[in-house]
C-alpha cells in the first residue's frame, strides 16, 4: 500500500506532473507515493515510498524547503529581485529567440530602451527607499501596459528595455509615446520635485526588420543610441533609431 498523503501542501508542482524521479532540465522531480512534490537539485531527490521504508516526515520537510529554497535562487538569477521583471541574462535571451523568431517567419519586431531622467537626483534629495519605490511602480506600469506577448526587463540602476514583437518602428513609437505620456503623469512620490514637476523617462526606439541581418548587440546599439539623442534634446522625449543600411556586395 502506498501514501500519498504524506505531506499536506509546500512544495507540490503541477509542472512536473508527468515526471516519476526522473532527470529532468532543472533537476529531479520529488515523486512520494507517485505524487510528484517538489524538484530538487544535487542528489536530494526521493522516488516512490512504500510505509515501511518511508523516511521521517521531518527529513522530507527539509528536503522540500531546500527544493523551495533552490527554486527561489534560480529565480533571482533571471530576474530582477527589487522589481519582478526579467534581468538582462533573460532578456537577452528572449532577444536572442525573438530575433529567431522574426527571420525564420520574416517578421519585425522592435525594440525600447527607457531610462528615467534625473533619477541619481531623486535619490539624493529622498533617499534611495523612494527611488526603489519609483523603481517598483514603474515596472509595475510598465507590464500593466503592454501587451502579453511583449517582454520587459529591468537591465540596469534606471534603465529598462520592451521587447515588442511583430511590431515595426512606427508601432512601436506609438506605444513608447504612450508609455513616456503615462509614467510622467503618473504621480510617484518624490516627483513633484523632480526637474519639471514630474518623474520622466526617456524612450530609444529600434526596430529590426524582416530583412535586416543584425544580432541582438547591434539592435541593442542602436536603441541606445537613440536613447542618447532624446536625453540629449531635453530629455522626457522619445527617438526612433535609424533603420541599418543594408549591406552592399
Amino acid at each position: 500500500m502506498r501514501r500519498d498523503t504524506f505531506l499536506s501542501a509546500g512544495g507540490f508542482d503541477q509542472r512536473y506532473t508527468g515526471y516519476r524521479g526522473e532527470d529532468t532540465d532543472f533537476g529531479k522531480a520529488l515523486d512520494i507515493g507517485g505524487t510528484p512534490m517538489a524538484w530538487l537539485k544535487g542528489g536530494l531527490a526521493y522516488h516512490q515510498y512504500h510505509p515501511h521504508h518511508m523516511p521521517p516526515v521531518h527529513h522530507l520537510e527539509s528536503v522540500v524547503r531546500n527544493a523551495q529554497l533552490f527554486e527561489r535562487m534560480r529565480e533571482l538569477s533571471t530576474h530582477d529581485e527589487l522589481t519582478g521583471l526579467a534581468n538582462r541574462r533573460l532578456f537577452q535571451s528572449l532577444l536572442d529567440s525573438e530575433i529567431d523568431r522574426a527571420r525564420r517567419f520574416q517578421l519585425a519586431f522592435s525594440l525600447l530602451v527607457v531610462d528615467i531622467d534625473h533619477f541619481k537626483y531623486l535619490n539624493d534629495r529622498h533617499g534611495h527607499p523612494t527611488g526603489d519605490s519609483a523603481l517598483r511602480e514603474l515596472a509595475k506600469l510598465l507590464m500593466g501596459h503592454i501587451r502579453k506577448v511583449d517582454s520587459a526587463a529591468r537591465v540596469g540602476g534606471e534603465e529598462f528595455m520592451v521587447l515588442l514583437p511583430r511590431a515595426d518602428a512606427e508601432d512601436a513609437k506609438v506605444v513608447a509615446e504612450k508609455l513616456r505620456v503615462l509614467l510622467m503623469e503618473h504621480k510617484f512620490v518624490g516627483g513633484q520635485d523632480q526637474p519639471g514637476g514630474s518623474l520622466t523617462v526617456s524612450i530609444g526606439v529600434a526596430e529590426l526588420s524582416a530583412t535586416d541581418d543584425e544580432h541582438g548587440e547591434a539592435i541593442v546599439a542602436r536603441a541606445d543610441q537613440a536613447l542618447f539623442a532624446a536625453k540629449h534634446a531635453g530629455r522626457n522625449c522619445v527617438f526612433v533609431a535609424p533603420t541599418p543600411v543594408p549591406a552592399t556586395v
